[in-house]
């Protein structure tokens, strides 16, 4: 089967029904020439090394990591974060597990009605499209919202850690950048560095030390918009 993922031609096949019920939304009704191959010959070493997770579960994250390698070549980058579209643009809350992403996606929810809907919960690909950051929907996702192959404008970016206070500031890009680059291995670091330093010269990126109560989402939101 072949799907387009961030304007990407995908070449995927699997005999998981749970996984091709993710993946067919982003389904190609044409086939296209030119598609990157997610390869899953070491799917079964895979499966020794991740042998608490299930079957599907470790078809899933193998497909993802092998697309996260192969995007990173093209300046895009498989971002762990969740994507909160508000008056059809999106704003980017990043930050590693546990850091209260879904918790505060869920408050800018809670803050803007029916302006606003989460377009991934979890993986998100952005990277530059007509001069402005972009961010698209994946099949990694457990929550996802709207168009599978549309190009979301991203207004900002903000960095989530866990805090006793509430505090949000403006993030110096090397920063920014740094983080991002945490999230790929050793060799795919530089590369991802590049792709993160295109972006980031665009958008702006903020930290945010949040205990979640007194998160002010209104005050984060204008940071990132401006």
């Amino acid at each position: 089967m072949q799907y387009l993922i961030a304007d990407e031609g995908i070449s995927f096949s699997t005999d998981s029904a749970i996984i091709f019920d993710k993946f067919e939304r982003f389904r190609l009704r044409e086939e296209k020439e030119d598609c990157i191959k997610l390869e899953m010959d070491s799917l079964a070493e895979f499966k020794e090394k991740y042998e608490h997770l299930t079957a599907h579960q470790c078809e899933l994250l193998l497909s993802m990591q092998i697309f996260a390698k192969k995007v990173v070549c093209k300046n895009k980058l498989l971002m762990h974060a969740v994507t909160v579209i508000v008056d059809n643009y999106g704003y980017i809350l990043a930050g590693k597990p546990g850091a209260g992403k879904s918790t505060m996606a869920l408050q800018w929810l809670d803050h803007f009605g029916s302006r606003s809907y989460i377009l991934n919960d979890d993986r998100t690909v952005v990277g530059i499209k007509d001069l402005q950051m972009a961010g698209w929907m994946t099949p990694w996702s457990k929550v996802s919202c709207g168009d599978p192959f549309k190009a979301y404008t991203i207004k900002g970016i903000a960095f989530i850690s866990k805090s006793k206070d509430y505090n949000a500031c403006i993030m110096n890009s090397a920063e920014a950048q740094n983080r991002i680059m945490d999230d790929y291995p050793v060799e795919y670091r530089n590369t991802a560095g590049k792709a993160a330093e295109n972006f980031l010269g665009i958008i702006p990126a903020i930290k945010v030390r949040s205990n979640i109560v007194d998160l002010d989402v209104e005050k984060m939101y204008r940071m990132m918009k401006e």
